[in-house]
Order: structure tokens, then sequence, then C-alpha cells
């Protein structure tokens, strides 16, 4: 069930009256195809003449490479070339080269040494899949193993191996100031607390695990460019560095991008467009490179491992008055987006809450694991994981009496947003359904429920039942180097109306968002706008899809076109009216009517038959909005990288099996603070699907096997890698609450990354409330919950 609270800061918001389009839950435009089995996807075309490409990859997680042979690989009947490093023109990249924010450390095929297993060395091109994978696998590659470093602490030892050939495995990014946060005086401020607590948190790399594996199709044209078909993210992301990588001008490729079946982060990376392109090329054929499920397990980026310590000094009435922490991010053995995620992390600290004395180390670590990228909640997911479990123990469970951070320090202290900061004071108040008593001790509250097993023997089980409770905030959008969409309008002739983007659609409806946005300033119906998107010759320039960014920066973009080219509608209209334009308004159903007269109107429709044929005029607009460069504070390292701020809390429900150590999620309670949702239905479906996946990242997900323990990189598919099924799903209550932000279109906040990072740390405090257990590494194993229990008896405490 969720809804919309209506009474939350209605005084002091826009209630949305006079709207036609936006609050409206309005049905998806790409529903019908969606369930009628009529999107297309990039494997869906079928050019004649097909190549495909399939990967030969080190099996050594180190180790320097003395011989490439792929004699007996071209033997295979039906292959067609074998790639290395030197068809490459530019070897060496980054994906984001063009901006200049990262180096260009990862080859696109190895040369004289891997860095971790999976890297890719040779790209077999053949007539037919099985050719191309038989192939592959008859590539020899002569080896000599180098010593692997495979946790980010011990890479940073002084006599770890190094794995970079210069420099050290600490990634130094834009200087230290990048990456560090320095506000008042931590020492002063732990000198004054009452208390000091220090806790230490963890997190296993994670897949993404989409529907439909990373992949593309190029496509030669006859004038000399390759199309791309791919199922990217960020189109001109694909673009920008597949031309940089084949040393060509931008003009000679086109990205077309499209419905993609999953994404979550891990298609932003630029990796298969590059290999398929030089095979395109070099022999003047389609070519198709995608991954199978084992590639996409083993060797698409990760999620990073990352190590917490935080060290908090509190006053006795709950108050922080001192925070420091330390981040290690495994980058794995390449930079891709972890320096950039690291950095976003610095600015994320110290959570959502103002704390006078605070220093911030976060560290990008290299390794010889599968190189980590950007995922949902990029940079601030074990942030808000570590943040909320460390103030749980802080309301009550240590039996010292404060209850946590108290609601005046709830705000986003270091944010501007153009609008009052006590919003976030509210979000916890309103999504309590407990009225505090989440938020407070569980000892009292802890009960064991029996549950029947088997009705006709009579067993029963005891369960431990418990409540936990987290708050987080979470930027939109982030800006290191410029952070620009545009997006082009223009007429019919009968009165509708195109949006050119280039902008991806990942499932979470942007196309139907935006539509809205652009109808709402025209005043049209929605059913009169249509979005030609994903397509870098027809749509202009935009970032991508990620970040939280797409309806805020998409959707202000949207909103300027449209207000450009509704003047030209007005001045259309006003001519054949004979009146002045400003004296014209619109009604949502198509028509144009002089204010004060309505019955003197005119139709859209006619309005765009007297521009192309009467008045000789475009009705058309062009919109760019751009989030300008953010800049560290060279004496604190604060940075103010994102449009506005977005809040959100959970209260979980759990249950703990004290014999197993398996835990149960009943039920979420959710709140979310969105700024304005431009389509209720939509905004809700991502809160309650973001949910699920936060119960997935807390309980199931890792790529690291569970037996034994170890870091290598384990699963191959489905049936190895864990996540919940439809009886692992929660039952979920969930709020909107709006209070329109200043930038965002109609007021609009992206919410697409938060909503998986709430419920984490509120299970985690769940499942504290009910046995006493401090989890502190994420999944949530049963193993760790009998460790923990175990380890609580022997101190002598019991439950």
């Amino acid at each position: 069930m969720t809804s919309i609270d209506p009474d939350y800061f209605e005084s002091e918001r826009d209630s949305g009256s006079g709207f036609n389009v936006i609050g409206t839950s309005v049905r998806r435009s790409d529903a019908r195809s969606h369930v009628t089995g009529q999107t297309e996807f990039f494997e869906d075309i079928s050019p004649a003449n097909l190549a495909y490409i399939a990967i030969h990859r080190s099996d050594r997680h180190h180790a320097t490479i003395n011989r490439v042979d792929v004699a007996e690989a071209l033997a295979v009947p039906g292959v067609i070339r074998a790639l290395t490093y030197r068809d490459i023109p530019e070897n060496w990249y980054t994906v984001l080269r063009l901006i200049g924010v990262e180096p260009n450390d990862e080859p696109v095929l190895a040369e004289d040494r891997v860095l971790y297993r999976g890297e890719p060395i040779v790209a077999v091109v053949a007539e037919s899949e099985d050719a191309a994978r038989d192939a592959a696998a008859a590539v020899v590659v002569d080896y000599t193993d180098l010593p692997a470093v495979l946790d980010v602490e011990e890479a940073l030892a002084p006599d770890a191996p190094i794995i970079k050939q210069s420099g050290t495995n600490h990634f130094v990014y834009e200087g230290h100031h990048a990456r560090r946060v320095r506000l008042g005086d931590v020492e002063a401020g732990f000198a004054a607390a009452d208390r000091v607590f220090e806790w230490d948190y963890r997190s296993a790399p994670i897949e993404h695990a989409p529907t439909e594996t990373t992949g593309c199709i190029v496509i030669p044209q006859g004038n000399g460019r390759l199309q791309i078909r791919s199922n990217t993210q960020a189109a001109f992301f694909t673009l920008d560095n597949t031309a940089l990588i084949l040393d060509r001008q931008f003009t000679d490729l086109q990205v077309v991008g499209g419905t993609v079946g999953g994404g979550f982060g891990g298609k932003v990376d630029v990796i298969v467009e590059p290999i398929a392109c030089v095979a395109a090329a070099l022999t003047d054929r389609p070519v198709k490179y995608a991954y199978s499920r084992e590639d996409e397990m083993q060797v698409s980026s990760t999620r990073a491992a990352e190590r917490i310590y935080i060290k908090d000094g509190v006053m006795d009435d709950g108050r922080i008055v001192a925070r420091q922490i330390t981040l290690y991010v495994d980058a794995g053995a390449y930079s891709r987006h972890s320096p950039y995620g690291t950095t976003k992390a610095a600015a994320h600290m110290p959570g959502p809450y103002t704390i006078p004395n605070v220093h911030v180390d976060c560290h990008c670590v290299y390794t010889n694991r599968t190189p980590s990228s950007a995922m949902r909640g990029f940079g601030v997911t074990i942030g808000d994981f570590a943040l909320e479990v460390a103030d749980g123990p802080r309301r009550g469970r240590d039996r010292h009496g404060p209850v946590g951070a108290p609601a005046a320090q709830r705000v986003p202290g270091r944010r501007s947003e153009g609008t009052p900061e006590d919003r976030f004071r509210h979000c916890p108040d309103r999504g309590d359904p407990t009225g505090g008593d989440a938020r407070r001790s569980g000892a009292a509250r802890r009960v064991r429920v029996d549950v029947v097993v088997d009705s006709e023997g009579g067993t029963t089980m005891t369960l431990l039942r418990g409540r936990g409770y987290a708050a987080v905030n979470y930027p939109t959008g982030m800006n290191l180097g410029g952070d620009p969409s545009q997006a082009l309008i223009h007429s019919t002739t009968t009165g509708g109306f195109v949006v050119s983007l280039s902008s991806v659609d990942l499932g979470q409806g942007l196309k139907t968002v935006v539509a809205q946005c652009a109808a709402e300033t025209l005043g049209m119906p929605f059913e009169s706008v249509i979005i030609d998107t994903a397509d870098t010759d027809t749509g202009p320039h935009c970032m991508g899809t990620f970040a939280s960014r797409g309806t805020h920066r998409v959707g202000n973009a949207v909103i300027m076109a449209a207000r450009e080219a509704r003047d030209v509608m007005l001045e259309v209209a006003a001519e054949e009216l004979e009146v002045d334009a400003h004296d014209l308004e619109t009604d949502g159903s198509g028509d144009i009517l002089v204010t004060g007269a309505p019955e003197k109107r005119i139709h859209v429709s006619d309005v765009a038959m007297a521009a192309h044929f009467k008045q000789g005029k475009t009705i058309s607009g062009r919109g760019m909005f751009l989030k300008q460069k953010s800049e560290p504070v060279p004496e604190t390292g604060e940075m103010d990288p994102d449009s506005c701020q977005a809040h959100a809390c959970t209260v979980a429900d759990v249950e703990v099996d004290d014999e197993t150590g398996v835990i149960e999620v009943i039920a979420l309670h959710n709140t979310y603070e969105v700024g304005r949702a431009l389509n209720p239905a939509m905004a809700m479906q991502q809160v309650e699907g973001g949910a699920w996946m936060g119960v997935s990242h807390a309980l199931f997900e890792t790529t690291e096997p569970y037996y034994p323990a170890s870091r290598e990189h384990g699963p191959v598919d489905f049936s190895q890698y864990l996540m919940p099924g439809p009886a692992d799903t929660p039952a979920q209550t969930s709020v909107l609450l709006e209070r329109p932000a200043s930038n965002g279109p109609y007021g609009a906040k992206g919410i697409g990354e938060m909503t998986a990072n709430a419920p984490i740390p509120a299970i985690a405090n769940a499942v504290y409330d009910a046995c006493g257990v401090r989890l502190t590494t994420m999944p949530f194993t049963p193993e760790s919950v009998l460790r923990g229990l175990d380890a609580r008896r022997e101190a002598g405490l019991g439950e």
C-alpha cells in the first residue's frame, strides 16, 4: 500500500492545483509494448552477414604475459579474425577520459600483463557464436605468475606487491582534498564528548545482475560510419569513449540505444562497444558482442567491496559532536568509476546530520580483483549503512540512555538546496509509524513468537521479533566535470510534438515523465507528445541515465525546450486569431484560447498547419540544463556536487531464528521525500522496487563464495548468485512526502537510487533490536547472526 501524505507541508508548497498532467499517474507510454512483447531490445535486430565475438580471458589474478598464440584459434572452422591489443588504435582508456577526471589506466585488450582473473586478452571474430567460443578457448597464453593482492588493507601494507607499474596501490585522485573533509577540530570534539564509540563496517562486492546482459551490435554504414546498437545507459559516453579508442572523429559513429533490460550503473562502463567497432571496421561486417550470463557474473564491473571505520564523540543527550571516518574502496584492478564514487562518498559524509567537528578520509585502492564501478547508490550505500547502524546502539541498546541524534541535528547542514533545510527533520517523524518506538530501546519490546511448523505433529519454532529504523539522504546527480542534458522539440503538421533526446530509459519510466513535463509546459494533452530518445544522431548531448539524474536533468532540459516552442506556438496562434500572444492561454486539451473570451479559440492542429504552410515558421525549441562543475574547497574538502537532496526513512520488522540465524523481513514501512511526484504511480513503483533491492543487498547478494569463505569471484549464474524470490518479499507500506525542490522540474528530485539504501541499516537495526547482535558486514548471513549470538553468550549477555 502506498500513498501521498496530503498534509505534509501543505501550507508551504504548491498543492498541485492547476496542473494538467503533472502529479497524475498517466499510463506509461511504453506499457503496451512491454506487456505485448513488442518492445525492441538491441538483440532483436538481425543484420545480414552478422559475425560474433568471443573473448579469451586471463585465468590468473596477476601475471606477466610471455606469449600469446592464436594459431589454433584461427584454425577453428568459421573463424574470421583474432584481435589483440595491436589492433586497437588507442588501447589505453578510461570511461571519463573526455572530461579529464580519471587516468587512462586500463587496456582494452591486455598487453604484457594481466591484473585480474577474467581480463580480456584476445577477441575472436567468427561466423557463429559457437565457433567464436571454441576459438577463444583454443588461444594459448604463456604466463609468469605474480603475487596477487585481494584485500584493500593488504594492498596498503608496506611490503604489498605493487599492482600498477608506476605509483602505488593507493590511487591519488584530483589532489588529496578531493577525498578529504576537515571541519572544526575533531580531537577537541572527542575530548568534549561524554562518550566515544568506535565501529568498523564491511561490504562484499555485488553484481548488477541485470536481466539483459551487456552487449552491442555494430553495423558498418555505406558512408564509412559505424552504427552502434547498444544497451548502454549513456549514449554519448559510449560514443565519446569509443571514438577516442578508435582514434576517429565523433561524427564517424552513431549510437542508437533504446530499451535496456536492467542497468543499475553497470552499463555506464564502455567495455564491449570499442572491441565490436574495431572488429566491424576490420572485417567490414556487422558484429555482435554480448556477454554470456557467466561473463556478466564474472567480469562485469561490481559494486566495490568497502571498509569503513567510524569514531563518534557523543553527548549524553545524543548529539554527535565529533565524527572521524576512514573509508577504503576496493577499485579492483583499474579505476573505471571507483575514484569518482570515492569522492562522492567523501562529499556525502557525515550523512544526514550537522556535526561541528568532522574528519573524513576516503581511499580508493587497487587490488587484483574484478574492477568495480558505478552501481545504484554509488558511493553512498555503505556510508548510509554504517552511519545509521552506528547510530542504532545509541538509541538505547547500549543501556546508557541516549536516543540517537536528536531531530535538530537531522539536517543536511552542508547542502544548499535553495529551500528550508528543516525538511529532513520531518521525514523521520512522518516515516515512523510507531510514533518513535522504532527509534527507542527495543529491549522492553523484544518478544519471542511461536510459529507452527507442523500442525499435525504439533511442532513449533521460536523466533525473535525486532523492529529497526534508519534515515538517509541522497544527492540528485553527481558532478565533477560539468553535468549537462539537452533536449529538442518540434511540432508535427498535425499538432503533435516530438521531443528528441539522447537519454536512455532504463525501465524506470523516463520517457513517460519527460513527456508529462513537455505536455504540461506546452499546455497540450499528454497523448500529443512523442519521445524520440537514445539516438546520438537525432538527440542532443546528455551525460546519461545514472546518478539519479534522469528526471531532474532531462526533465529540466525538456521544460526549457517546451517553453521556447510554446512561445512560437502562441505567436502563430495570435496571428491567426488577430490578438496579442500574451492574451492567450491553453486548456490542456489542445485548444488555444483568448483569456476572458474562451469562445475565441483555435486548435493546435490548425496552428501547426498555419505555421508550416501559411506563416513559414517552425514551432520548435531547445533546452539545455547544466550543473556546473563542482570544485572542492581546498581548506575543508567540502563539495556541493549535487543539485538537491532527497530524503528517506524506513522502519523494518524482522523475525530472527536464533537456532539457525535466518533473518526474515516481515514488513517495511517506507517514507520518501521526493520533491514532487510527477507520476505518483511510477514513483511508488520506484520506492517499493528499490526497497526490495535493498532487502536483496542486505541479506543475499555477494560475489564471494559462502563456503569456504574467500575473496575469489565465485558465481557464474543465478543458481549461484543468491537473490530473493517472491517468498522473500516483505509486505510494504509506503508514503510519499512532497515538497518541491526549487531547481527541480516542477519540483521533482531524483529518487531512483536512494530507495534501496534505507532498508539496509533498518534491517540491521531490527536484528539488533531482536537479538542484540550488531551486524557490521553486508550481506547479513545466518552465520554472522549465530556468531554474534555465541559472542553474546560468551560475554554473559544472554539474548
